[in-house]
């Protein structure tokens, strides 16, 4: 079953392809016709483009809640915001999902089917449910994202995914403001038939949606395992998750050779003339040092990461 980084990934790139067929590029003034399609096409793009993030986002929390759901840990032994939101804050995106059910009978048997779910939390195995985030309005916003890393612990999350995009090379800018920005541009376009959404936004949209999705993957990564394994620390905050926590590893092509490196080290610990590989050989490392391994093309494109 595809991943919610792979999914997010195949439709990222499949929008940056599009960027380069010439009925998304305007023509000359006189070329009317054209460039109105060509309007057109771009604002399905800015649409599509932040839908894809959104899922992301809603898909990787829900991957991360499975995961501690099914851990050996206890749900009392989580955060306090996560225990508030997996059961009392969820209520709301429930009912507002509810409220789309065909009959009363549909209504009735979905909230049945959801809340058995959060009184589970009373048993040694439990479930999280998966509508505890992202599903309380119909899109994502910046301070929705900011709820889920705090959730895990996570103290100003949005300045330290912008930290981490820094040190990873991917854009300095705030992030907070690229999703704010993105969002208001998935807004225009979706509700103004007669915006115009400048290509070049949308090649500059790839990069920061790329550096939003790794940055939060990679925090709210790290902060699973920490709740996991060092509980008793991380719940009483003795452990901190900031953008230095995160264990920084790399897949580059130099000088005709994939190399797998570790940041601030400028020696390769493996290399390999075929990517494959290397690959193969350097996830399981990265995966037992809990590194946040980044895969990057010829080109010095990130194409993948694993956390």
């Amino acid at each position: 079953m595809p991943t919610a980084k792979h999914n997010f990934l195949e439709r990222l790139f499949t929008i940056k392809k599009s960027l380069y067929i010439p009925n998304v590029i305007d023509g000359l003034p006189t070329q009317t016709d054209h460039n109105n399609i060509a309007r057109l096409l771009r604002n399905g793009l800015a649409v599509v483009g932040f839908v894809a993030l959104e899922d992301f986002i809603k898909n990787r929390t829900i991957e991360i809640l499975k995961e501690v759901s099914t851990s050996f840990i206890s749900f009392n032994n989580l955060t306090e915001d996560l225990q508030y939101h997996t059961t009392v804050e969820v209520l709301k995106s429930i009912l507002r999902i509810a409220s789309y059910q065909n009959t009363k009978s549909d209504k009735i048997s979905f909230i049945q089917h959801e809340t058995k779910i959060i009184s589970s939390s009373l048993d040694t195995a439990y479930d999280l449910n998966s509508y505890s985030f992202g599903y309380n309005n119909s899109n994502i916003t910046s301070d929705e994202i900011k709820k889920i890393l705090n959730s895990f612990n996570i103290a100003d999350p949005w300045r330290k995914m912008t930290l981490l995009s820094s040190t990873i090379g991917l854009t300095s800018l705030p992030l907070d403001n690229s999703f704010k920005n993105a969002a208001s541009r998935r807004h225009t376009a979706a509700h103004n038939t007669a915006s115009t959404i400048p290509i070049q936004d949308l090649y500059q949209y790839i990069q920061e949606a790329i550096a939003i999705a790794l940055t939060f993957d990679a925090l709210i990564s790290i902060a699973k395992i920490k709740l996991i394994h060092e509980n008793s620390n991380f719940i009483s905050k003795t452990i901190t998750i900031d953008n230095n926590s995160i264990n920084l590893s790399f897949v580059k092509y130099e000088n005709n050779k994939w190399k797998y490196k570790r940041k601030g080290k400028t020696k390769a610990i493996k290399t390999d003339i075929d990517k494959t590989t290397l690959l193969s050989s350097v996830r399981p490392i990265a995966q037992s040092n809990n590194e946040c391994l980044i895969i990057y093309d010829e080109s010095n494109n990130i194409i993948d990461w694993q956390t």
